[in-house]
């Protein structure tokens, strides 16, 4: 063998090594193991019609998007029951609650999630006399996120009292995949709305521990709490967060990148 065709067979092995590591890297990016291979069900998009607000609000082809992340959702997440079976409405309005925070995101992925537990109603927070209605796991249970069925429910079903757990634990695994669940979408939020952002949360929670907001009492627990608070108000009632608190509205929707209306 020649030196010209050893440099030639070198340069293709070396452009082979390129290609598989740029598609690797993608495939991570994305981080979708499998695709729909069957169109969406029309029992599927019944639920979503009937329960989903925010479904009903996007236009057709924003309609058909939606479903396709909810689908590529259910094809890569387990969703199980504990000491409960799984309904279609169950898997729908999880995988809502998952797509919602994250529909206007290019190629996002929950990396690190790869269970959700349905519970019929509140359950015992593990190794605590606590009880929750949605819980982002952590140490053995990392990777989990457990949701009561009964909760899950009630925010899809009341649009008025800017409560839904599903969208809540989803807002927190967003938060977490930076590494760190502080309210600050690292991966998400330009640099240079860091500061700005941190302002709003210390002014927001300030406020909200003298009484004077509509922001409930419990985003002034931490500033995760806040930012999960606070996106839920955002996504099931929009128009009132604009009217009552403007500043608050325009960094979220930056954030998470919603069109204006």
């Amino acid at each position: 063998m020649d030196l010209t065709t050893s440099l030639w067979i070198l340069a293709v092995a070396v452009a082979f090594g390129i290609w598989v590591s740029i598609n690797h890297l993608k495939q991570s990016r994305e981080g979708v193991k499998r695709q729909p291979q069957r169109l969406f069900p029309n029992e599927w998009r019944h639920i979503l019609e009937e329960k989903v607000a925010f479904y009903n609000r996007l236009s057709r082809i924003e309609k058909q998007e939606f479903e396709r992340k909810v689908h590529i959702f259910l094809l890569n997440v387990q969703i199980t029951g504990v000491d409960t079976e799984v309904t279609h409405q169950d898997r729908i309005l999880i995988a809502s609650g998952a797509v919602i925070p994250i529909f206007r995101f290019k190629n996002w992925h929950y990396a690190n999630l790869k269970e959700v537990q349905v519970h019929p109603d509140q359950f015992r927070i593990p190794t605590t006399d606590k009880w929750a209605h949605g819980l982002v796991g952590w140490s053995a249970m990392e990777g989990k996120m457990m949701l009561s069925r009964k909760a899950i429910e009630h925010g899809f079903y009341d649009q008025t009292d800017n409560k839904n757990v599903a969208i809540h634990e989803f807002i927190h695994i967003l938060d977490k995949q930076d590494g760190t669940m502080d309210g600050i979408l690292e991966q998400v939020m330009n640099e240079i709305d860091i500061m700005p952002w941190l302002t709003i949360i210390n002014r927001k929670m300030n406020e909200i521990d003298i009484g004077d907001s509509s922001i409930r009492d419990y985003g002034a627990s931490n500033e995760a709490e806040f930012l999960a608070v606070v996106s839920e108000y955002f996504f099931e009632n929009p128009d009132k967060m604009r009217l009552e608190h403007p500043g608050l509205y325009n960094a979220l929707n930056s954030f998470f990148n919603q069109k204006s209306t």
